[in-house]
């Protein structure tokens, strides 16, 4: 009986041990499982952030361009009118010489 009492108690021990053992395993291994989901939907969540900064990106670089093109196009326009508005005052000069000239 003795004995008995012996193994019994050693038993309870190891069980204890094993117990201990194995429950924070199957935490830790749950902790890691819910680590890796989360990690998992992370990156999804950059992924799609990542194609919507490529799509942002390319609608910028197409906006910026249409900028530059329309300041080029206007930039081109003033200095044809200033061409204009240079020989319009030449030919009012021209005309203001021929007046002063025949009067």
């Amino acid at each position: 009986m003795k004995y008995f009492e012996h193994i019994l108690i050693i038993g309870c021990i190891v069980c204890l041990i094993v117990c201990c053992f194995l429950i924070p395993n199957d935490s830790k291994q749950e902790s890691v499982t819910q680590q890796l989901i989360v990690i998992s939907e992370q990156a999804t969540t950059i992924k799609i952030q990542a194609e919507k900064l490529e799509i942002l990106e390319a609608e910028y670089k197409n906006i910026l361009k249409t900028a530059v093109d329309e300041n080029y196009s206007l930039h081109k326009v003033i200095e044809d009118m200033t061409v204009s508005m240079k020989q319009m005052f030449e030919y009012i000069q021209r005309l203001e010489e021929l007046r002063d000239r025949d009067a």
